[in-house]
């Protein structure tokens, strides 16, 4: 069983998380450090372009970021999501796609996403990606 996150790993100096890539390969290997990441070694999450940069307020255009360092390798992993309290709006994420030889210490990737509608009248809308 990998440490419970926020455990500290003997003679690491990081706060460690679980690598479920490794554990999900090995799922019979008992608990041992070689199994948890530091989270000091994590790349930082970065979107390096997107696009269409527009579309209706209806809702319903698909739009991919390149991303990098991003730590998800399925839809599942990811928040995409506008606005915040009682006005957040989120999208519906179609898909990732992490580059040949990504892994959760560095990656690239493309994230595509299906905006959600918003009021008529609303102008920009900023997106926020959330592993």
């Amino acid at each position: 069983r990998p440490a419970a996150p926020g455990a500290r790993a003997p003679g690491g100096g990081g706060r460690r998380i679980p690598n479920h890539l490794l554990i999900q390969q090995s799922p019979q290997t008992a608990c041992a450090p070689r199994f948890c990441l530091d989270t000091t070694l994590l790349g930082s999450p970065a979107v390096l372009a997107s696009g269409p940069a527009e579309g209706p307020s209806t809702g319903g255009t698909l739009v991919s970021a390149e991303v990098a360092d991003l730590p998800a390798f399925e839809a599942s992993d990811l928040s995409v999501y506008a606005g915040s309290g009682a006005s957040r709006a989120f999208a519906s994420v179609v898909s990732v796609r992490q580059a040949a030889g990504s892994g959760l210490l560095s990656s690239r990737g493309v994230v595509t996403f299906e905006t959600p509608a918003v009021p008529d009248g609303t102008g920009a809308v900023q997106f926020w990606l959330s592993a």
